[in-house]
């Protein structure tokens, strides 16, 4: 999801998770289908009740406030690596992605260096995987697959 949110400053509404799409999630969790998502305002963009129930019951998370850590590092699957925070010429910027908690049969995979968690696993009758910053903001093609390696085996298994 990058950095889609529905921030109301928008030529067009960018809600992260519309009702058709929260609808279409649900379905496809239900019949054991794996999830990765990944964005900066994943859980922050979810704002109404039932928004908030959706992230509870499919990605097994709840929001948990905005990171504004200095650092951007993240670490976690037995790696550590760094995104993209600040903005530059070359790639968009994470400037304060979600921090999540980890709700029921959620964990925490991934943490920001100040403790909070950046990314919640879940492993019940079907697997997600959210990740509160984009995949694409982590710097470096090695680390980036290293990481989605990893996701991808957490999902299929």
């Amino acid at each position: 999801l990058g950095l889609e949110c529905n921030d109301g400053r928008s030529l067009k509404p960018y809600k992260t998770f519309t009702p058709a799409m929260q609808r279409h999630l649900r379905n496809y969790t239900s019949n054991q289908g794996a999830l990765l998502v990944s964005g900066a305002h994943v859980a922050s963009d979810m704002t109404s009740p039932s928004d908030s129930i959706f992230i509870a019951d499919v990605l097994k998370c709840s929001f948990a406030g905005d990171n504004h850590s200095a650092s951007n590092e993240v670490n976690g699957m037995g790696t550590r690596l760094t995104f993209i925070r600040d903005l530059n010429e070359t790639h968009y910027a994470a400037i304060s992605p979600d921090n999540l908690q980890p709700l029921s049969t959620g964990f925490a995979a991934l943490r920001y260096s100040d403790g909070h968690d950046a990314c919640i696993g879940n492993k019940t009758e079907y697997r997600s995987f959210t990740i509160g910053f984009p995949f694409e903001c982590i710097e470096g093609k090695e680390k980036q697959g290293i990481i989605m390696r990893g996701i991808l085996q957490f999902l299929m298994e």
